[in-house]
């Protein structure tokens, strides 16, 4: 029977199935089985050097995935910053560009009409990611 004065016990549930945490998992699977002695599969991929072999080749991947994720986040801000940066970005320098064509030219003009078409739409979010080492404030 269960003892009336221990407190009762949390669950806290966490499901830990992100890749990182999978391989940490794996990791620790293989330093359990190095604690016994008796562990000495029939089969060559169960050994302990095979796996942790494969486990490095895993986090190896993982690694190198990660590094091509980040420079694929770099681009797209590099990309926002030009095309967003308040003053010197295509959409504002679009939008400068389409009013002063409008300004000086009458509506019935063809370089009129073909500059209304233009649409420069603004990024949906309320802050610009501001990239370090551009003094100049180029993109």
């Amino acid at each position: 029977m269960a003892d009336p004065n221990l407190l009762p016990k949390k669950h806290i549930s966490s499901s830990q199935t992100g890749f990182d945490d999978t391989l940490l998992n794996f990791k620790k699977a293989i330093s359990n089985l190095q604690l016994f002695d008796s562990h000495k599969p029939n089969e060559e991929e169960y050994a302990i050097p095979c796996l942790t072999n494969h486990y490095q080749a895993l986090a190896d991947i993982n690694d190198k995935t990660k590094e091509a994720y980040n420079k694929y986040v770099e681009a797209l801000n590099n990309r926002n910053f030009a095309f967003y940066a308040p003053g010197i970005g295509v959409v504002d320098i679009g939008r400068k560009a389409k009013k002063y064509v409008k300004g000086i030219l009458k509506p019935g003009n063809a370089l009129y009409k073909e500059f209304t078409k233009f649409i420069f739409r603004t990024y949906n979010t309320d802050e610009l990611i501001e990239l370090p080492g551009n003094s100049n404030n180029e993109p």
